[in-house]
């Protein structure tokens, strides 16, 4: 992963971080965002288990596939988290478990938004053509009037 990020970037970046921090490990807002759950996001945004930048990436997900990803995840996580918390031993393991349901879904939910995507361009490209025809008027290809229809006024 580079070290700049565009200004999208960095939001997608601070709004996924804001999500699981909030949402998914339901720390409040005083608590500190873990240095490891940062790492471990980061590598998967580059298809690793952790960032590195000795390994090669993998993959390449943005940060708002990530976040969706977890969006449509967290039901999941949180019943598994409650529902298994003495299993737990601490934070670093809660984060592995965190990612181990995002890493499993990631893959389907980029497919489907990068289907999302090209169905959108195929759609703003369906449009673009129907408006190339807007200037178009109705022209009669004879010039005859039909008499039969004169007398019915």
């Amino acid at each position: 992963m580079s070290s700049k990020m565009t200004k999208q970037e960095k939001q997608d970046w601070l709004d996924l971080c804001s999500y699981i921090k909030l949402q998914i490990l339901e720390y409040s807002k005083e608590m500190k965002f873990p240095k490891e759950l940062a790492l471990r996001l980061k590598g998967l945004s580059d298809g690793k288990f952790i960032a590195n930048k000795y390994i090669p990436a993998q993959a390449k997900y943005d940060f708002k596939t990530i976040l969706i990803t977890c969006k449509i995840c967290r039901p999941k996580i949180v019943s598994y988290l409650k529902n298994n918390q003495t299993k737990i031993k601490n934070e670093s393991h809660k984060i592995n478990l965190i990612l181990m349901f995002v890493e499993k879904e990631i893959n389907d939910v980029y497919i489907r938004l990068r289907e999302n995507s090209i169905s959108q361009e195929k759609i703003q490209d369906i449009d673009m053509k129907n408006q190339t025809n807007l200037g178009a008027e109705y022209q009669s290809k004879t010039k005859q009037e039909n008499k039969r229809l004169e007398n019915l006024w």
